[in-house]
């Protein structure tokens, strides 16, 4: 299973960085998503004490869609990144195997063609 990494070492070589931002980004989001249920916790405990004010609860939510909305930028950000490379990779060794074909010479295609 891993050996498909050694073969692909060339392209991770090339694109550490797309990767590494994925990586931080990632990261990042699974960060982020442990903040809501903290941020509802705190907003019961206030309600329980009787120290949840109007401008307590716009906090919460403000906060609760700050954090909502950088979820879900850094999510997008780390699948575009991640899944982007993937879509390259494919591209480049597609591309390099067809360039591979198109430098065949035709007796190689008049041999090889030959049982299908």
């Amino acid at each position: 299973m891993f050996a498909i990494f050694k073969k692909l070492s060339w392209f991770f070589k090339e694109q550490w960085q797309r990767y590494t931002l994925a990586i931080l980004f990632l990261c990042l989001v699974n960060i982020l998503e442990v903040i809501p249920p903290k941020l509802v916790g705190n907003a019961i405990d206030d309600m329980n004490n009787g120290s949840m004010t109007q401008e307590g609860v716009m906090k919460y939510v403000i906060y609760l869609l700050l954090v909502l909305i950088g979820s879900y930028l850094f999510g997008y950000l780390w699948s575009y990144l991640l899944f982007g490379g993937g879509n390259l990779v494919e591209r480049k060794l597609r591309s390099g195997f067809m360039g591979h074909l198109l430098k065949m010479t035709p007796s190689f295609y008049e041999k090889t063609v030959q049982g299908i």
